[in-house]
């Protein structure tokens, strides 16, 4: 792992992802974002992997779930650490990122702290 985990960061709402690259920078973290599954799935492939992908569920393009089926699918992609993040307090969202493997769960709205957080345990244990 690098000195600065390499975070992705996959919301189709920019102020989502302002708040998230403001708070994972401020905590060291090296952040890129991108607006929907399509270009994550495209960013895999032709770059350096990310030490974590914060993955929306709630995306007009391609839903975070039909991302990572599609990720899962590809044995170079299938992986990848992701946390969903949505704004579904759902035991059955929680229960099915559990069995695509995600390394978390965050419930929008969160706070700064929570989302540092819930990150260095998905890295660090």
């Amino acid at each position: 792992m690098s000195m600065q985990p390499r975070i992705v960061v996959v919301d189709d709402d920019p102020d989502m992802r302002r708040m998230i690259k403001e708070a994972l920078s401020g905590a060291g973290f090296l952040i890129e974002e991108l607006v929907d599954g399509a270009q994550l799935a495209d960013r895999l492939r032709t770059s350096p992997r990310p030490e974590l992908v914060l993955l929306d569920i709630n995306m007009p393009v391609q839903s975070g779930w039909g991302t990572l089926n599609e990720l899962r699918a590809d044995p170079a992609l299938a992986s990848v650490p992701f946390i969903m993040v949505t704004s579904y307090d759902d035991e059955d969202f929680r229960r099915r990122a559990d069995e695509l493997g995600a390394k978390g769960y965050i419930v929008k709205p969160f706070t700064p702290r929570e989302l540092v957080n819930r990150v260095r345990v998905a890295l660090f244990g």
